[in-house]
């Protein structure tokens, strides 16, 4: 694993949660407060968190969770990694902003390899990476698990359909001097 280039973005409020501490050696279920996000180039993003007064650094999605015993519908709706961060990180080159827009929006988000959808419970911020065309908005959903969800799968409107006429298109808009 080579991580040269990093970048520890701070929350200015932590979000107490729980680990299912595998992470950081323990087969049990802990409380724990996420502190920041880590972004690696080529990697998913990943969490610092406090657990018992220690700090951990490089926790995946997956292991966090917003409930300390899920239901039994949670239990079986656990999303993976490529479904809670989408994909990996391009660059360290991103900001972090908060929507007003989200904020007072019915969110609700399609989840491809699961092929399911879930609600929004809470949106906390958003990422934009400046140069990569990539955006992505970190949510607590229904299940008690916490995802980066960009965009395109993303709805604002709370209704479980994506039109299909419509794709993600990359494309570069430059003027340039001649």
């Amino acid at each position: 694993m080579n991580k040269t280039k990093s970048l520890y973005h701070e929350l200015k409020t932590p979000i107490n949660a729980f680990i299912y501490a595998e992470d950081i050696g323990v087969s049990e279920t802990l409380p724990c407060e996420i502190i920041a996000i880590n972004v690696y180039p080529n990697e998913a993003i990943t969490f610092s968190i406090i657990v018992d007064g220690s700090l951990y650094d490089y926790i995946s999605p997956e292991n966090l969770n917003f409930k300390e015993k899920l239901s039994n519908h949670d239990k079986n709706f656990n999303l993976s990694l490529k479904d809670l961060v989408y994909n990996n990180n391009l660059s360290e080159n991103f900001v972090v902003f908060k929507s007003d827009i989200f904020s007072k929006r019915k969110l609700i988000c399609y989840f491809k390899n699961a092929n399911t959808w879930l609600s929004v419970k809470k949106y906390y911020f958003s990422i934009d990476w400046l140069f990569d065309n990539d955006k992505r908005h970190f949510v607590l959903l229904e299940n008690g698990q916490f995802a980066f969800v960009p965009n395109h799968k993303i709805k604002l409107d709370g209704k479980q359909e994506i039109n299909k006429k419509f794709q993600k298109i990359r494309k570069d808009y430059v003027v340039w001097k001649y």
